[in-house]
């Protein structure tokens, strides 16, 4: 069973085409809502609103990090990922580097087996 059956999903991407093909994957691997926020301040807004069951960030946005969001989710022990397209050292602190983390372009098979220990870090 796939760790993303029937959950509530946030991604926060910047770049809408890659958040509707993660919406698509989302959905197929189970997901039953996936709620897309195109900035920090917005995801941030929509938090405070509700919380999802997991969420995905982009770690480039708009040249920020998504620091804020990530630890808010952590605070909540909400499961969550890392996708990028950086090649080179990741532009986070020491304190989420342990967070899964998939390369873009994501595919369906990373995307689930970062949830999965997305989800392994939280029940730990």
């Amino acid at each position: 069973m796939s760790p993303l059956e029937a959950a509530k999903v946030l991604v926060v991407e910047d770049e809408f085409l890659i958040a509707a093909d993660l919406e698509s994957m989302l959905r197929k691997l189970g997901a039953s809502e996936v709620r897309i926020e195109l900035s920090i301040d917005a995801a941030l807004t929509g938090l405070r609103e509700r919380l999802p069951d997991c969420a995905v960030l982009d770690i480039g946005l708009r040249e920020k990090t998504p620091e804020k969001i990530a630890d808010l989710l952590l605070q909540q022990r909400v499961p969550f990922i890392f996708a990028t397209g950086y090649d080179n050292a990741l532009p986070l602190p020491d304190r989420l580097r342990a967070v899964p983390l998939v390369r873009k372009p994501v595919n369906a098979v990373d995307l689930e087996e970062a949830f999965a220990r997305a989800f392994a870090l939280v029940r730990d």
